[in-house]
């Protein structure tokens, strides 16, 4: 079990802000900080590895490849991330923005109703997009676009504004074009 762990925390990448969303969905009656501050750095972690992989990265020409799920048949693709030059990049701007979002939302929101739901969307996307960018394979590709396309839609949503409401299903209408082109790509690559 020790030699699994160091071949695996690059996936603590995109996996920091899965978990930062799912402890923001528990319900809690304790308004103080402490779970924010627990989040927070969990968010700064991710960050911090993804430097780490993007310094490993740099220094030799083989991406890193963590396989995370392997089916039974040939005909079905191996579930894998691929983490290269390019992708150790766009994971330093992503996480690193996201912990910025985070914790400006979380101040600029601060005493707002929907702020828990807001950080769940919000953490969600970044993982999303943070899978999007490390797949190695179209099946993970395809289904974290799928997710991020649902979950953006999700984020800019506001019943209570119309025009708001309005432009989320306009969003959503949108990526489903991006659906299409992924789609098609998908098919050109087989």
């Amino acid at each position: 079990m020790i030699t699994f762990l160091p071949n695996y925390y690059p996936l603590m990448i995109p996996l920091a802000p899965l978990i930062v969303a799912a402890l923001t969905a528990l319900p809690s009656q304790d308004k103080s900080d402490v779970r924010y501050k627990i989040c927070f750095w969990i968010m700064v972690t991710g960050f911090i590895v993804s430097i780490m992989i993007l310094l490993r990265v740099t220094q030799s020409t083989d991406p890193i490849r963590l396989v995370l799920f392997a089916w039974p048949w040939e005909v079905l693709p191996v579930v894998a991330l691929s983490i290269d030059r390019l992708a150790a990049i766009m994971m330093v701007v992503i996480s690193g923005i996201g912990t910025l979002l985070f914790r400006y939302s979380s101040r600029y929101l601060q005493g707002d109703p929907q702020l828990p739901l807001y950080q769940v969307l919000l953490t969600a996307c970044i993982s999303s997009l943070l899978f999007m960018v490390s797949s190695a394979d179209l099946v993970t590709l395809f289904i974290s676009w799928q997710l991020l396309s649902w979950l953006l839609s999700l984020l800019s949503h506001n019943y209570s504004h119309v025009p708001t409401a309005q432009a989320s299903f306009r969003t959503f209408f949108m990526l489903r074009f991006g659906d299409v082109a992924v789609l098609s790509g998908i098919g050109l690559a087989d």
